[in-house]
């Protein structure tokens, strides 16, 4: 197994040139640059004392998301603990993930930097807080003006690679701990076809983290992230990017519904529609097929509100059109039909279907200690998934494959 860092540095070389970020509204950069950025900022995290299995805390918005992602693989790189924070917790949870991680270095930019320094101040040990618009030496263009060439503090494919917190829906966030090999545990090809995955999905998040940015990089596809969920901008980036891949949640595709902005919009390069975080409504699983031609194949990994839930949406009306569709493209089709839920590969799944090396399986919150099942999808290779291990009172678990 590999580190983390070790994918970009792949598809870094694989692709240099292509474009592996566009923030809407916020810049763009490619394989090669997010490589070379995350070497100069690793070096600073390392100066300022980050020493393996320390956490870096990153405060920061979708607005923000050239530095979350430079951020996120430079801390691993600096043998760190990518901590996200999601900015749109309440300070309550904000200060209660500060004191759980205690982290060595927070990394905040935009209105997030005040909140970060308050925060960070009323902790015994306060972090370092850095930032573009941190004067020196904690500032983003000091770490940034380091040496850029290839750089990796030993560390074990068995250590921390991140800890994302919860919601906290249900009391205060809880990190789960997710190691190198948890995140790269099934092999994933990058594609050798120039595409786009767009979403709006908040990066600090599981679903941003690992569905968005580690799934769009082990895919080499072009990440097109959209600041903030606006149904007309979304039906123009599709319109102007022609990306292959959405990612959405069920909320966004009801209202994609009800504003009828793809309506006579050519959706016909997008050939993957992703959701999750919960049950799609029947009505909109409907919408969708009619909106993206049954002929194109959509999975879906929702969690479930309720232990055992399952569900399997999106399914092509003629499966074998759709096998069809998928081997003009030297691909399977994949349908998930199992609920995942507090998974740390989330994306993962995905990328299984689409080499056809594993299935997926289910596991529930209720029963976290159970093994999981072994789950069918259409044209996917059964398999299993480990079985899920607790970690410790303040995270919920981490799933290793067997």
């Amino acid at each position: 197994m590999a580190l983390v860092p070790d994918e970009l540095r792949k598809v870094a070389e694989l692709f240099p040139d292509r474009l592996a970020l566009v923030v809407d509204g916020g810049g763009s950069m490619t394989f090669a640059e997010w490589e070379r950025r995350s070497n100069a900022v690793a070096r600073g995290l390392v100066e300022l004392g980050v020493a393996p299995g320390e956490r870096v805390a990153l405060l920061l918005a979708n607005h923000d998301a050239l530095l979350y992602h430079i951020a996120y693989f430079a801390t691993q790189k600096a043998g760190g603990v990518a901590t996200p924070i999601n900015p749109r917790l309440a300070r309550r949870e904000v200060a209660h993930i500060l004191d759980n991680a205690r982290p060595r270095v927070l990394v905040a930019a935009g209105d997030q930097l005040a909140r970060a320094r308050e925060l960070a101040a009323g902790l015994d040990t306060p972090p370092v807080v850095v930032g573009p618009e941190v004067g020196a030496p904690y500032s983003w263009a000091t770490m940034e003006a380091n040496e850029d060439d290839a750089f990796q503090v030993p560390i074990a494919t068995s250590d921390l690679a991140d800890i994302v917190y919860t919601s906290g829906t249900t009391g205060l966030p809880k990190g789960v701990a997710s190691t190198h090999d948890n995140v790269l545990h099934i092999p994933v090809t990058p594609s050798e076809r120039d595409d786009a995955f767009l979403h709006a999905a908040p990066l600090a998040t599981a679903l941003g983290t690992y569905g968005a940015m580690i799934a769009s990089l082990r895919l080499g596809l072009t990440n097109i992230c959209l600041p903030s969920f606006d149904t007309t901008r979304f039906a123009q980036l599709i319109s102007s990017h022609r990306p292959g891949w959405l990612m959405v949640v069920p909320a966004q595709v009801l209202l994609l519904r009800e504003a009828g902005v793809l309506e006579g919009l050519d959706t016909s390069s997008v050939w993957m529609v992703l959701f999750s975080t919960a049950p799609m409504p029947p009505e909109a699983t409907r919408w969708l097929a009619a909106t993206f031609p049954p002929r194109q194949c959509s999975s879906t990994a929702t969690a479930s509100p309720r232990p055992g839930t399952r569900r399997a949406s999106c399914r092509p009306a003629k499966p074998s059109t759709a096998q069809a569709r998928w081997e003009s493209r030297s691909r399977k089709p994949a349908f998930v039909w199992s609920t995942i839920t507090g998974m740390a590969s989330l994306p993962t799944m995905w990328a299984s279907c689409l080499s056809g090396s594993e299935a997926v399986g289910a596991s529930t919150s209720a029963n976290p200690t159970a093994p999981l099942r072994r789950g069918k999808t259409a044209g996917c290779t059964p398999g299993t998934w480990g079985t899920s291990t607790p970690m410790d009172s303040s995270t919920s678990w981490t799933a290793k494959r067997t």
